[in-house]
């Protein structure tokens, strides 16, 4: 059961094109490693971690959907380099530079609503931010968005969150009972994935500039 979800979690990770999950992918296989890994089975492992890149190989190979993804990520950021923030990825480069120069304003208890919609239109009037911040419903990142409304306290709690749920699972990731160990493996790889994965917020409601 524990292999059908990897083989599920792979497939819908491909299918929806999401780039989020590909950079925790190295992370969560550590966990694997370090749930799964002994003297007695090394080999075993290491025939799987091959079979998996080859799989992994021959499938960046086959999908174009896979290509066709990473090409527009490194034209997004191209154009946004050259000036053009009106791609997906340089409207949240845009929203994340204008967040560098509200949250230090007021980092301990951050922004209310109106006021931070005020002080985007602001920024984008003195031409400090692109027009395309004031597009975007969230900040698309959920740290920056604990951060710029709630403060860093509620920052923080969230990362002690993750850090204690990841710290518990990663305890008993060598339970001698399967079952626990694969409930762990979840877990553990949950907690790593929330973290990593370029986590969007369901914090609010759109604004309306």
């Amino acid at each position: 059961m524990l292999a059908l979800g990897c083989a599920g979690g792979l497939y819908i990770s491909i299918a929806s094109g999401s780039r989020g999950g590909w950079i925790a992918l190295p992370a969560v296989m550590a966990v694997f490693l370090a749930a799964f890994l002994t003297q007695k089975n090394i080999k075993h492992v290491a025939a799987a971690l091959l079979l998996l890149t080859i799989s992994m190989g021959a499938v960046l190979l086959t999908v174009p959907a896979i290509g066709q993804r990473y090409d527009q990520a490194v034209s997004d950021i191209q154009q946004y380099q050259a000036g053009n923030p009106k791609t997906s990825l340089g409207m949240r480069f845009a929203m994340y530079e204008s967040l560098l120069q509200l949250i230090p304003q007021k980092p301990l208890l951050g922004w209310s609503e109106h006021d931070y919609a005020a002080a985007q239109q602001k920024l984008v009037a003195e031409r400090r931010a692109s027009p395309t911040i004031l597009k975007l419903a969230n900040t698309h990142n959920t740290y920056l968005e604990y951060w710029v409304f709630q403060g860093i306290f509620a920052l923080l709690l969230v990362l002690a969150l993750l850090a204690a749920s990841f710290v518990y699972f990663c305890r008993r990731l060598r339970a001698p009972d399967p079952r626990t160990q694969a409930a762990a493996v979840c877990g553990a790889s949950l907690a790593v994935l929330w973290a990593m994965a370029k986590p969007r917020p369901c914090l609010r409601t759109p604004i309306e500039p």
